[in-house]
């Protein structure tokens, strides 16, 4: 992840989504709408990817913290 000083948090750059999803824009794209006989690609297609973010606030000493779980459906 990428540190950012003016942002709290965490930052999640579009590189880190693509690799955690396992995908390539240069591939040739699978989408129904896609010219897969012209060899369209991901990065021309274009693809959706849903993130689903899961988080718990959990007491830790006298602060709380927050755990952050993130999940890409397959």
């Amino acid at each position: 992840m990428k540190k950012n000083s003016r942002a709290y948090g965490d930052i999640f750059t579009i590189k880190n989504i693509l690799d955690a999803a396992g995908v390539d824009l240069n591939n040739i794209s699978d989408a129904p709408s896609a010219n897969q006989t012209a060899g369209e690609t991901i990065r021309s297609a274009g693809i959706v990817i849903v993130i689903v973010i899961e988080y718990k606030n959990v007491p830790f000493k006298k602060a709380s913290i927050v755990l952050l779980t993130i999940h890409l459906p397959l």
